[in-house]
């Protein structure tokens, strides 16, 4: 067997993507033409592994037995070079949309084959830029409330007006979800934010830039 690929034996890769349509384990990214008994998940590690665990792995290597060995920080430089050097270090790994996109526009995951899963097998939505949705989550805005008794800002328009709502701001350090803030703030829907207009979303954030802090 080629150098990296000695994880992979009996299973065909039919039957685990069966498992990955079901929504077993997250975003797939499948080496070679065979599944492996031993299946490889590059995951964010900590609270959110523990619960992929319960949720996802286990269920998975119940129902096919197939062992489930994680590989903690995701790290989309990894899934390039691995693919780039046909060395393999995981089989599966979980992207943000943000990053999923650049994996899928750089051709570094398979492609989503409708005739081995077909699409109204799945739940609505399920598929994404040749991956599968498994979770999601949701980002707040908070506030001090002895700054702001009477309430503070909410909705990221808000949350741009500096001056209703004075005071040091801090956002993630993540521009894929931050892009999408300030677009928001903008007055762009949510539900049109694909793909994003970078001019607007900078000068959106110039707006704001003297204030955030952190």
């Amino acid at each position: 067997m080629q150098k990296g690929r000695s994880r992979l034996s009996r299973l065909t890769r039919r039957t685990l993507l069966s498992g990955v349509g079901a929504g077993i384990v997250s975003m797939p990214y499948l080496n070679g033409a065979r599944a492996a008994e031993t299946l490889y998940i590059n995951t964010w590690g900590g609270p959110w592994e523990e619960a992929a665990r319960a949720v996802l792995f286990d269920p998975f290597t119940q129902a096919t037995g197939v062992e489930i060995r994680t590989i903690a920080p995701v790290s989309f430089a990894k899934l390039a070079a691995q693919t780039r050097t046909g060395v393999y270090e995981f089989d599966v790994t979980t992207l943000g949309v943000a990053e999923l996109g650049r994996a899928n526009t750089a051709k570094l995951i398979d492609t989503y084959d409708e005739s081995k899963i077909p699409a109204s097998s799945l739940w609505p939505g399920a598929v994404t830029l040749n991956g599968i949705n498994s979770h999601a989550f949701a980002n707040i805005i908070a506030y001090r409330k002895d700054r702001f008794p009477n309430g503070g800002p909410k909705n990221w328009a808000e949350f741009w007006d500096t001056t209703k709502f004075p005071g040091a701001r801090s956002l993630q350090n993540y521009p894929g979800r931050v892009l999408a803030f300030a677009l928001m703030a903008d007055g762009v829907e949510a539900s049109k934010l694909f793909p994003y207009d970078l001019d607007r979303a900078f000068k959106s954030l110039d707006r704001i830039k003297k204030d955030v802090r952190v």
